[in-house]
């Protein structure tokens, strides 16, 4: 079976004038149908970060608990799971483990004695998933030793490599004198006095408390954090610093939930190919922590930036969450936000984004456009990050690239006046240049396409425009009409809002294409001017959708919403989500479907079954 990306090249018109002229053209990009073959796919590396706030209390909570056993049943022994829980408190219930069916069957047990808490520290709780991940490491608990002490010298090699040296000094500043301690000591005795102080204070702040002292809670202001990326946070903590923000950091014992407190022995590197991955779930509104949309943005990008890359995806339940800052966290993340409405949704929004992660074909996917002399790139259409090269070359960064995947690019262009004698020529007007790792077959592929459009000195009669490019083009005014009527409903301006929809909906049904795509773009905003006919429609489930929906069209990627992307109908598979004459349309792939149908069977499923199974 072929592994290749198919690169393709379609201008909006076949022929176009010899003069000097604007020309669009799409770059479409094609992902072959991935066998699902575990040992040739890359390793996935997830850390869930779960809410479990007083309002997750009851049904909810516990549908969340099933959805982590399916997750932890779908993967294979080579992958890696870890879980973070966070209410006012966050604590790493599950370190970053390799899932054996041992590891599984324990996690399974940790995981249905989640209790609800308090309120939600959103930002927290994100930070140490994502720390988790960057640190690269983790454990296997295939053979867990017992519990053995840690010695002098270890631990003090521990805390060297670990803690930042900012962070010794603000745990030794805020940790109370050890009972009994002399204030005047020899050197020696000073020294190792003042190792213990700093292993104790950072052992707590880090939450990797060893002994079975009562628990102690250490404030550190949120400018001394312990990352790599702590002081690029000092700039952005002096808001916060005005108003008293802290990061609270709990002194609980969190290596003893595991095996209870057996030691799985050292840590090992994950594997440099793994995809990386955090899943936020959250059911409202940040209140603790970084509780500002823009600055919990920023953070979170700061802390991305360092190697390795971690991808970012959140699930937003109910009417109280905020779908503005889960989304950007999201696009930040090169993840996905899902919204969830109802209960029965949220195990099939989590499957359709582990199913995503187990069915990439091409990773790193980059796609450059190089004009011919004399022509110059105008614009690119496109929700990824794009770069101007050297000769006028435009470069999209796509990224990852799912199994059966497509992904179009639009391109506008201009191009010279065209100096021949004949009266009509083939022209080349740049170079498409697209490469990425074969997932599949471990190797790097390159693919060159050349741009060839018709230049004539008289356009013959009846040239129209390419009813795909005319498509993507409607594709693209949706997104961003939906993106311009939010902001404006957000302004309180929902009769303008309703208009801007209404008019990218009359330029939608001038496509002359029928489809399912086409239907899919028009019941999209339809929808979404439905959800605007007052305030409180909009602010419980209108803006969630149009978020939703704007990156799902924008990035054409699933967002697993059943009520718009064709979940009733062709569950099963069907044709491909481009095409034009399918029955129904979903971004989904195969492997996201089959993932969502496996998940469906948790609905109505009995909680106290499911816990007391697991706790037998």
């Amino acid at each position: 079976m072929a592994t290749a990306i198919n690169l393709s090249f379609t201008p909006e018109y076949e022929v176009v004038s010899s003069q000097k002229t604007k020309l669009t053209f799409n770059a479409n990009l094609r992902a072959p149908e991935v066998v699902e073959d575990t040992a040739k796919r890359s390793t996935v590396s997830l850390t869930a970060v779960i809410d479990k706030s007083g309002s997750m209390s009851g049904e909810k909570l516990e549908l969340v608990k099933q959805t982590c056993d399916f997750m932890l049943n779908q993967l294979s022994s080579k992958d890696k799971m870890g879980l973070v829980e966070y209410d006012s408190d966050v604590n790493e219930l599950i370190p970053l483990s390799r899932t054996s069916d041992v590891f599984k069957q324990e996690a399974q047990t940790v995981i249905a004695r989640m209790e609800a808490g308090s309120c939600t520290n959103l930002s927290g709780g994100l930070f140490e998933g994502v720390k988790q991940q960057q640190a690269n490491v983790f454990v296997d608990w295939t053979h867990p030793k017992t519990a053995t002490a840690q010695t002098e010298s270890e631990t003090e090699s521990s805390v060297g490599s670990t803690v930042d040296p900012v962070l010794k000094l603000a745990a030794e500043a805020a940790a109370p004198a050890s009972e009994g301690e002399k204030p005047a000591l020899a050197e020696p005795k000073q020294k190792k006095s003042l190792v213990h102080k700093f292993r104790s204070a950072a052992h707590k702040v880090m939450g990797r408390t060893k002994t079975k002292k009562p628990q102690q809670t250490v404030q550190v202001p949120l400018s001394i954090s312990p990352t790599s990326s702590s002081s690029s946070m000092r700039s952005s903590s002096r808001s916060f610093n005005s108003r008293k923000h802290f990061l609270s950091c709990s002194a609980r014992d969190k290596s003893k939930t595991m095996f209870d407190g057996r030691d799985p022995g050292p840590g090992a590197p994950v594997d440099a190919d793994a995809l990386r991955s955090v899943f936020l779930f959250t059911d409202g509104l940040a209140n603790e922590g970084i509780t500002a949309t823009s600055e919990l943005v920023a953070a979170l990008g700061q802390r991305l930036d360092s190697s390795p890359r971690v991808r970012v995806y959140t699930f937003g339940f109910g009417s109280d969450h905020s779908p503005e800052l889960l989304a950007e966290l999201a696009r930040v993340g090169a993840g996905t936000y899902y919204f969830m409405e109802k209960e029965e949704a949220i195990p099939t929004a989590f499957a359709d984004a582990l199913g995503g992660l187990l069915s990439v074909a091409a990773q790193n996917v980059a796609l450059e456009f190089r004009p011919a002399d004399g022509v110059t790139v105008s614009n690119v259409h496109t929700a990824y990050a794009t770069s101007e090269e050297a000769g006028g070359a435009r470069r999209v960064a796509v990224g990852d690239m799912l199994s059966e995947e497509g992904k179009d690019v639009l391109f506008e262009v201009e191009l010279p006046t065209w100096d021949s004698q004949a009266q009509r020529a083939e022209v080349i007007i740049g170079t498409l240049v697209l490469s990425y790792l074969d997932v599949q077959e471990a190797c790097l592929r390159r693919v060159e396409v050349e741009c060839k459009v018709g230049r004539a000195q008289v356009v013959p009669a009846g040239v129209v425009a390419d009813e795909g490019v005319a498509l993507q083009r409607a594709r693209v005014e949706t997104a961003k009409s939906m993106a311009e009527a939010r902001k404006a409903a957000e302004e309180g301006d929902l009769v303008g809002a309703r208009g801007m929809l209404d008019r990218c909906l009359e330029r939608v049904e001038g496509v002359r294409s029928e489809g399912a795509f086409k239907s899919q773009l028009r019941a999209d905003l339809q929808e979404a001017q439905r959800n605007m006919v007052d305030r409180d429609t909009y602010s419980t489930r209108g803006s969630k959708l149009m978020w939703a929906k704007q990156k799902a069209h924008t990035e054409q990627r699933s967002a697993c919403l059943s009520d718009s992307e064709g979940d009733s109908g062709d569950e099963d598979g069907g044709e491909r989500c481009q095409s034009s004459r399918m029955k129904t349309f979903s971004y989904a792939n195969s492997a996201q479907k089959a993932m969502r149908t496996k998940a469906k069977a948790l609905v109505g499923a009995d909680p106290n079954k499911y816990v007391s199974q697991v706790l037998k």
